[in-house]
């Protein structure tokens, strides 16, 4: 209970806090908006008394009134003295002539005599004397002032009361009277700022206990200052504060409220409590699962990397630390022809032939889906302890009477040739471990720096690359003539790719290809090829352009689609382009290869089976994929010329292509004697360095123009 009082003495205090200061809040803003409406009416205030005095004081009557002798004075009363203090409730008026004689006073409603202007005097001289120095220079209000006519306005003490002094000119309105500069009588009006003016504040605005202070006695008040800057003193009021009224009425709620959430918190406290209990009972099954494989019960990867740090911060060899990665072959094939559940048992029956062949205390854990580790902590043949696991590996699994067939792939890396940190000796295991994939699979591999050294290559040629895809400088086609055999001229070309750096050696297409392969960077590389391929075969006349694809291109009937599209922007004849593709591509493929070569097909465009001979070839695909031509591998002619074993190899392919209907030909043709040779066993087609090297398109295009020349050499 303890945590639920504290939780809501909190909560109280919190919300005490938060109701005072938006109440607080609401009376200042409520302080201020009365303090802007008092602000408002004194400047209307203002305003109001030279606007009733221009109603008078800007009037040709007015002007000539003043000017006879005697006054008028009942004239005076009722339009510029008493009837301002009956109509307008100014309490005083005065009329200065222009020699500065004071030739009428009122006062309160009455005519008095002019000395009563003796006690406005100190205050209004200095107003009267800037009035006139103004008025030399015209009597119309500056463009933007209110008014039609100059005034002064100005605060003041008047017999013991805050006052506004106003003075106007007395002005003709029309031009029919003449008025020399200089010679205006002055109006001067007084309103006082306390008696009947506050009762009309109060009234028409709404403000309660409204007076006047030298002081700011209470929150509401309004500085009154003259045109000197002196604080003559304030309007003061008792200020409207909703904030107490309603933090009065909100309060019971609250404390209601406050209620309703100490009730509730006791109860989820208690129910808290339950759970804890509950979550203590099952504690250890609960740290089990945190740090062991579900399926295998096996260790895994934040146990693994604890355990790693463990063994290798002991004070012990750490030259005896080992780490082995291993990660299962041919495991997605399981998962998709046989379920998951078939996978499972393959990780569940591989996890424990690991157990049974790795002794202790060694540590066998899984890092996840079909990847496996082993911490080796001790002296152990590991060389041994590898062959016994891929001779266990290789033995058959059954799963519902079907005998499944998997392999392994290991990495091994060493703390001592690597360094003690766990993260960098993990990434040396990897890298090792990716070396066994690459070799084929189902072996073993420990870590060498050179591996390192190849995975640093692979990671500058794969971000150079990037960088080279985004300029156009780099990159670039050059094109390999293929020459008829019977004409001996070029009829065609095949495009190969060639990367050109500005301040390193080139990187060769066997370097960067391997890489874009790995990266995903050979579709888009290819779409850029097939881009370029198709431009250049509308310059090389009726030649045609052949293009690599590689099997990742092959796969993926997307990458498929954007060659057709391009193939049309750019108003190529598919006719005259060929694809050439390894019998790799289609094994690895699949049926999403096969697919794609037909679309290839359908759209008009020739297909070419390279690197035939090379081992993969099968009557299968042959017969399958309708094939236009049939390219054979560099390898078969090396040793034509030197053993009659090879022409005879070569003899029985051109054979087998004859047999199938399809057009021969060959690459890496390089001296007058191979030639010959496949000439005779009925090659069609022949391209290497004994015609012409792969040449820019400049020199494509003018290797085309030269053809009757060349067939004629």
């Amino acid at each position: 209970m303890l945590p639920a009082a504290v939780t809501v003495l909190i909560l109280l205090l919190l919300i005490g806090t938060v109701l005072h200061i938006s109440t607080s809040r609401s009376d200042t803003l409520a302080v201020t908006r009365q303090t802007d409406l008092v602000s408002v009416a004194i400047r209307h205030s203002i305003k109001s008394i030279a606007n009733d005095q221009e109603a008078s004081t800007l009037w040709d009557d007015a002007v000539l009134q003043l000017r006879q002798r005697p006054l008028d004075y009942d004239w005076i009363d009722n339009n510029l003295g008493i009837w301002f203090n009956t109509y307008y409730q100014h309490d005083e008026t005065y009329l200065i002539a222009p020699g500065g004689q004071v030739i009428y006073a009122m006062v309160g409603g009455r005519r008095v005599r002019t000395e009563a202007f003796g006690l406005v005097a100190a205050k209004a001289d200095p107003l009267i004397a800037e009035m006139r120095k103004d008025l030399h220079s015209g009597t119309a209000a500056p463009r933007g002032s209110p008014g039609q006519t100059k005034g002064v306005v100005d605060f003041a003490m008047v017999s013991g009361h805050p006052a506004i002094l106003s003075l106007k000119p007395v002005v003709p309105e029309t031009d029919e009277i003449r008025q020399a500069p200089g010679q205006e009588y002055l109006h001067i009006s007084v309103r006082f700022l306390d008696g009947s003016y506050l009762t009309a504040l109060r009234s028409e605005y709404g403000i309660d206990g409204v007076r006047f202070s030298v002081q700011p006695t209470a929150p509401g008040a309004v500085g009154l200052r003259d045109r000197s800057g002196n604080r003559i003193g304030y309007i003061v009021w008792d200020p409207f504060e909703p904030g107490e009224q309603v933090a009065a009425q909100m309060l019971p709620a609250l404390l209601a409220a406050l209620a309703l959430i100490a009730i509730t918190l006791t109860i989820l406290l208690l129910q808290q409590r339950r759970n804890r209990l509950r979550l203590a009972e099952s504690g250890a099954a609960i740290e089990h699962l945190a740090y062991h494989d579900v399926l295998t019960g096996l260790p895994n990867r934040a146990s693994f990397r604890n355990r790693l740090d463990a063994a290798l911060n002991a004070p012990h060899n750490r030259d005896q630390i080992a780490v082995l990665l291993l990660d299962l072959d041919r495991f997605k094939l399981i998962n998709d022809a046989f379920g998951h559940a078939a996978g499972d048992a393959v990780i569940c029956a591989f996890a424990k032939k690991l157990i049974a062949l790795v002794p202790l205390p060694n540590i066998v854990a899984r890092l996840g889906g079909d990847e496996f580790a082993v911490i080796l902590d001790g002296p152990t043949d590991v060389r041994e302890l590898c062959e016994n696991i891929l001779a266990a590996v290789d033995e058959h699994l059954e799963f519902e009477g079907q005998r499944l067939h998997i392999g392994v792939s290991i990495g091994i890396a060493y703390a001592g040739h690597t360094g003690t940190h766990g993260e960098e000796l993990l990434r040396k295991a990897d890298i090792a471990l990716y070396r066994a994939k690459a070799d084929g699979r189902d072996c073993f591999r420990f870590f060498d720096q050179h591996m390192d050294e190849r995975i640093k290559r692979r990671t500058v040629i794969e971000r150079e690359l990037r960088n080279a895809m985004r300029h156009d400088d780099e990159l670039a086609l050059f094109f390999q003539p293929i020459f008829s055999a019977q004409i001996n001229s070029p009829v065609g070309f095949e495009a190969l790719l060639r990367w050109h750096q500005k301040d390193r050696p080139a990187w060769t297409a066997d370097q960067f290809i391997p890489v874009a392969e790995e990266s995903g960077l050979i579709l888009s590389l290819g779409e850029w090829a097939m881009r370029q391929a198709c431009e250049a075969s509308l310059k090389l006349g009726d030649a045609f352009v052949s293009v690599n694809l590689s099997p990742l291109q092959c796969r993926s009937l997307e990458f498929v689609g954007h060659l057709l599209k391009i193939v049309k922007e750019s108003n190529a004849d598919p006719r005259r382009l060929q694809i050439e593709i390894t019998e790799r591509a289609l094994i690895e493929g699949g049926e999403e290869a096969i697919v794609a070569i037909n679309s290839l097909r359908s759209a008009g465009l020739r297909l070419v089976l390279e690197d035939f001979g090379t081992g993969y070839s099968s009557l299968k695909h042959l017969r399958s994929m309708q094939f236009d031509k049939l390219k054979v591998d560099r390898s078969l002619l090396y040793q034509l010329g030197e053993d009659g074993q090879a022409a005879d190899l070569v003899a029985a392919v051109f054979g087998l292509g004859k047999v199938v209907g399809m057009t021969m030909a060959a690459e890496g043709v390089e001296s007058v004697e191979q030639r010959d040779m496949l000439i005779a066993a009925g090659c069609a087609e022949m391209q290497g360095h004994l015609f012409a090297p792969a040449l820019p398109l400049e020199g494509a295009i003018l290797l085309i123009e030269q053809r009757p020349a060349t067939a004629a050499a």
